[in-house]
C-alpha cells in the first residue's frame, strides 16, 4: 500500500493565506438589493483616458484689413470649446461627469476646413487660411501676415481666389505645450463644469498673401472644425449599484 505524504504545518499555513488573497469582494444581500461601490472597491479605476469629439462652425465675414479674426476654441478645456461661450460640450462629456471629478485634456487633433463663401476674392488675388495655437485668443487681429508667421508658429494654406475649400489638420500636445511645472500642477486640469485655469487656444483666421496690398477684401469664409480631445479622468465618485 502506498503511504500518504504528510503535509507540513508551514504549507498548510502557506496554502490558507494563498486562498485569503483571491477572495472577491461580493455585495451583501441585505442591503435592500443595493450596493455603495466606489473606486476603493474596484468599480471605477483611479484614472480612465477617454476620446471625445467636439464639432462647430466659425463664419469669417467678409472685410477689409490686414487680418480677419474667425474665431477661437480652447484645446484643453471641454466645458465650453469655444471662447464666445455658449458652444455646448463635446460629445460623452455629461456621460463621464457621472462617474469622475477631475479631467485633464492631453492632446487635441484638430482639422478645419476652409470654405470659400464669396466668388472670389478682391481684385482676384489669392489669400490665407490659418489655424495656430496661442497662449491668448484674437491678440493677432490687425497684425500684418509677415508679423503673425513670424510670431505664431502655425499652420498655413494659401487659397485661390476660384478653389472651394482647403483642409488644415494637426495635433496639440498639452505636454509639449505648457512648461514642466504647469503641466504637472493643478493648472492644467480643471472640475467638470468648468475649464483649467491654464489654457491654450486655436485661433482661426484669413490673411491676405500679398503684403503689397493689406487692405483688400478679404473673401467670407466659413471654418468648419472637429477637434478629438484624448481626457484623462480622475478623482472617481461614488457610483450606486443595483444588484
Amino acid at each position: 500500500m502506498k503511504r500518504k505524504r504528510r503535509t507540513s504545518n508551514a504549507k498548510r499555513k502557506q496554502t490558507k493565506r494563498k486562498k485569503r488573497r483571491t477572495t472577491t469582494f461580493t455585495p451583501s444581500r441585505e442591503t435592500n438589493r443595493t450596493a455603495v461601490l466606489n473606486h476603493n472597491v474596484g468599480l471605477l479605476s483611479p484614472h480612465k483616458i477617454v476620446s471625445m469629439r467636439y464639432a462647430d462652425t466659425h463664419e469669417i465675414t467678409s472685410s477689409v484689413g490686414p487680418t480677419v479674426g474667425g474665431g477661437a476654441l480652447r484645446l484643453n478645456g471641454i466645458f465650453d470649446p469655444d471662447t464666445a461661450l455658449g458652444g455646448g460640450q463635446p460629445r460623452g462629456h455629461d456621460q463621464m461627469n457621472l462617474y469622475y471629478n477631475k479631467y485633464k485634456v492631453l492632446s487635441c487633433t484638430i482639422t478645419v476646413r476652409f470654405k470659400n463663401m464669396s466668388a472670389t476674392s478682391q481684385n482676384g488675388k489669392p489669400y490665407m487660411c490659418l489655424a495656430f495655437p496661442g497662449a491668448n485668443f484674437n491678440d493677432w487681429v490687425g497684425l500684418s501676415s509677415r508679423d503673425v508667421m513670424e510670431r505664431y508658429p502655425g499652420f498655413y494654406k494659401t487659397v485661390n481666389t476660384q478653389l472651394g475649400s482647403t483642409t488644415i489638420k494637426w495635433t496639440w500636445s498639452g505636454k509639449k505645450w505648457f512648461d514642466k511645472s504647469d503641466w504637472e500642477s493643478e493648472f492644467t486640469t480643471a472640475l467638470f463644469g468648468a475649464d483649467p485655469s491654464k489654457q491654450a487656444f486655436l485661433n482661426l483666421g484669413v490673411i491676405p498673401v500679398e503684403k503689397s496690398d493689406p487692405g483688400y477684401l478679404v473673401p467670407a469664409v466659413l471654418a468648419v472644425t472637429t477637434m478629438d480631445f484624448k481626457v484623462m479622468l480622475f478623482d472617481p465618485k461614488p457610483v450606486l449599484l443595483e444588484s
